[in-house]
C-alpha cells in the first residue's frame, strides 16, 4: 500500500512501491485520504462550506489517484486505488489492517510540518501505529 497526497515525497514513495511491487509480484494499493481536520478548519477559517470543500478535496483526490494509476502501467503491477476520508494517518493504519497489506510506503514529509524525527506528523502517526513494515522515502 502506498498512501499519497499530491506531494512529490508521495511521488517518489509511490515509484518505490511500483518498483517493490513489480519485484515482489504484488498488487499495490494506492490511497488518498480527504483530510478531514484540514477541511473544518479550512471551512471555519473561509467563506467555503465543509460540503464544497469536501466536493474539491475529493475532485482533487480522484485525479492525483489516476495520475499514479497511469503512472502503474509503466510497471508490471496490478493496482488499486482507494479515495476515503478522515484522518490520513489513522485511515491508512485502518485500511492496511483491514486490506491485510505486508507493507506502507509513505514518503517521509507530505504537505504537514517536519517533525523531531524527520517525518511529517502524518507519517510519524502511521510508523508509530501500524501492524505491519512501514517503509518510509525520503
Amino acid at each position: 500500500m502506498v498512501g499519497v497526497d499530491g506531494s512529490e515525497g508521495a511521488a517518489r514513495a509511490a515509484t518505490v512501491a511500483f518498483e517493490i511491487g513489480e519485484l515482489t509480484k504484488s498488487r499495490i494499493y494506492i490511497v488518498y485520504i480527504v483530510p478531514l481536520p484540514n477541511i473544518k478548519h479550512i471551512s471555519v477559517m473561509s467563506d467555503v462550506s465543509e460540503e464544497e470543500l469536501l466536493k474539491k478535496y475529493g475532485i482533487n483526490g480522484k485525479r492525483i489517484l489516476q495520475g499514479y494509476e497511469d503512472a502503474s502501467k509503466d510497471f508490471d503491477i496490478q493496482v488499486e486505488t482507494i479515495l476515503d476520508k478522515g484522518l490520513p494517518s489513522d485511515m491508512i493504519i485502518a485500511l492496511s489492517e483491514e486490506l491485510g497489506v505486508d507493507l506502507v510506503v509513505l514518503g517521509s514529509h507530505g504537505g504537514t510540518t517536519l517533525m523531531k524525527s524527520g517525518m511529517g506528523s502524518s507519517t510519524e502517526r502511521v510508523v508509530l501505529g501500524a501492524s505491519c513494515p512501514v517503509f518510509v522515502v525520503k
